[in-house]
Parts: structure tokens; sequence; C-alpha cells
């Protein structure tokens, strides 16, 4: 995965080690140090918890 600067309030396309995407805002980023090691989205009805660790690719969504 390349570098991608993440901006909350933005939308972002999450693929995930098992082949699942997730697509949502990003709500916050939780670090530990200077280590990323989650992210919360926000899917609209919901907040999810993504391990950075279990995350393949993360994309910004493209404006429509």
């Amino acid at each position: 995965m390349g570098k991608v600067k993440l901006t909350n309030g933005k939308n972002y396309i999450l693929t995930l080690q098992n082949g699942h995407t997730l697509e949502g805002v990003l709500h916050e980023l939780k670090c530990m140090g200077d280590e990323l090691y989650s992210l919360w989205i926000d899917k609209g009805s919901e907040l999810i918890s993504v391990s950075f660790s279990e995350t393949k690719d993360i994309k910004l969504k493209p404006l429509l």
C-alpha cells in the first residue's frame, strides 16, 4: 500500500486483508505513539473501528 494522506471528514474505500471492502467517512484516527493502529469509519448509521493492520488498501473515494 502506498502512502495516502488521511483526512477526517473525507470519503474513503478500505480494502481489508480478507478482500472485503468498507466505504465511509473517516471519523477519527487512533495512534499509539507514532504508530497508527485503528481508523473509525462513519458508515452513516454507525461508527466502525477498523484495525490498520487488517487493511490492505485505502483509497480516497472519487467525487461523482
